[in-house]
């Protein structure tokens, strides 16, 4: 997998395309995309926690199922046991949130995350044929290398208005082909139910698994000002697959609990 960590800017001239162009182009092929029905993936977690009195490393790592029609997610710590503690809600991290489709989303979660990117403007591309004004002041920030020769628009994004919903700040867009390399979205934030839910920032790294273009890497953070703890939080998918079906009662807690002895412990489906 392409992680984008070894970007830099390069001396390569100007396109001949506006940075307004870029982006159209972006969303466009956004819509060329296959999804996946299901994701079953393993994403390796770590955690750095700024304290008044140092850093608190931690690691681990745990298996996501997503249901990507319904938009739900089933989230077990591994190595998994029939006591480890599993827990359903709305998928607010998966893959494929850059996917077009948008069924209704189903409350009840086990944390707190608006980081769906903003993928208003697409409508207005679609739905005419003239040239229309993004949600964004756009301007390119340079042209960047990519690690397989390749190289990247580097496009900053300022939201004309209501900056809550038109929530992309960066991004970095294949010179060729324009799919999305690295996005930046502004957002907000809570790591447990309960917990403050702050404003944060994710840096989205995509790559190629299988036929699917996903998300395969994500950093962002916490700052609770109230115990001036600081989380910075990365993600990175190890092992992903995209089973043809997985039982509804996967993601459920109440059908999950009767069926803990039928639960798949590998990412093996028929």
């Amino acid at each position: 997998m392409l992680l984008l960590a070894a970007l830099f800017a390069t001396a390569t001239p100007a396109p001949s395309l506006t940075p307004a162009d870029i982006y159209r182009s972006a969303l466009r092929r956004l819509t060329t995309l296959a999804q996946p029905r299901y994701i079953d993936t393993t994403e390796h977690r770590i955690v750095v926690s700024e304290t008044p009195k140092g850093n608190i490393p931690a690691a681990w790592d745990e298996r996501v199922l997503y249901d990507s029609a319904a938009r739900r997610e089933c989230v077990m710590l591994l190595p998994y046991s029939d006591k480890s503690q599993v827990l359903f809600s709305q998928a607010y991290f998966a893959p494929d949130m850059w996917s077009l489709r948008r069924p209704p989303a189903i409350s009840s979660t086990p944390a707190h995350s608006e980081f769906e990117p903003d993928l208003s403007d697409l409508r207005t591309i679609a739905a005419i044929v003239a040239v229309a004004k993004p949600s964004y002041d756009i301007t390119l920030a340079g042209i960047n290398k990519l690690t397989n020769g390749g190289s990247a628009y580097h496009l900053v994004l300022k939201p004309l208005n209501d900056p809550t919903v038109h929530n992309l700040r960066e991004l970095w867009v294949d010179s060729v082909n324009f799919n999305i390399m690295r996005a930046v979205l502004a957002g907000s934030y809570a790591p447990e139910p309960g917990a403050r839910v702050e404003p944060s920032t994710v840096t989205e790294d995509f790559g190629a698994v299988g036929p699917y273009w996903v998300v395969i890497h994500r950093a962002w953070t916490y700052r609770d000002m109230l115990s001036r703890i600081t989380m910075h939080l990365d993600s990175t998918e190890t092992k992903m697959s995209f089973p043809r079906e997985i039982p509804a009662w996967y993601f459920d807690q109440a059908q999950f609990d009767a069926h803990r002895s039928q639960v798949n412990p590998t990412s093996q489906w028929p």
